[in-house]
């Protein structure tokens, strides 16, 4: 699946583009010259890059989020499991009646303390074709998470310690010239970009298919 990447790795740099980087970057510097926690303009392009377009901003959830960011953003030492429990029950609603399991948001706030440490959404488990958990209840969603970042810590370093995408590396970083992305980083754009990029060429053809039809 990695060569599908390697195969395709100009469209799939065309996708990612300039911005994201830039604006990756600028999330990172921003992280450690400013109190993330206050600071409103950080908060709205912190969300739009993490798309987290289905958590209120004037929620429980997005207060204690970027007040954990703020207040952790030197701890090197985190669990995971210790912050999926901090997160136990809050409310991620404008009127703080809803409240559920955030696996992928907590999964970037790791990565944005830890570099290096996964990130889950749709595209990588797309990529990485991850079955949608049954469980229902927040200990159980928990327990299968912690799994599914074991699994994706160890496909990160059989990655990384092989020469499956080490050109594409390569070329991402002559192309956009990063300043804060690890090699981790890096290999969750290019799977973001080759799924974003696969995505838009189904279309393509089913709406080419409709339309001959």
């Amino acid at each position: 699946m990695y060569q599908s990447i390697n195969n395709e790795i100009e469209s799939v740099l065309e996708e990612i583009g300039q911005d994201h980087v830039k604006e990756y970057d600028y999330l990172l510097d921003g992280l450690y010259s400013i109190n993330v926690a206050e600071d409103i303009e950080y908060q709205k392009r912190y969300r739009k890059f993490w798309v987290m377009r289905f958590i209120s901003p004037v929620s429980e959830f997005n207060k204690k989020y970027f007040e954990f960011l703020e207040n952790n953003k030197n701890n090197a030492i985190l669990s995971f499991a210790e912050v999926c429990s901090y997160f136990d029950g809050v409310t991620t609603d404008l009127e703080s009646k809803k409240s559920s399991f955030q696996f992928s948001f907590i999964t970037k706030l790791m990565h944005m303390i830890d570099g290096i440490f996964p990130i889950y959404d749709s595209k990588v488990c797309n990529f990485y074709f991850i079955p949608k958990t049954s469980s229902s209840s927040y200990d159980e969603k928990k327990k299968d998470s912690i799994a599914l970042v074991d699994y994706l810590i160890y496909e990160q370093k059989q990655v990384n310690s092989s020469s499956a995408i080490t050109d594409s590396i390569v070329k991402f970083r002559t192309k956009f010239t990063p300043k804060n992305f690890s090699n981790e980083k890096i290999l969750d754009s290019l799977i973001w970009g080759y799924v974003k990029s696969r995505e838009k060429r189904i279309k393509r053809h089913l709406n080419g298919t409709k339309t001959v039809s």
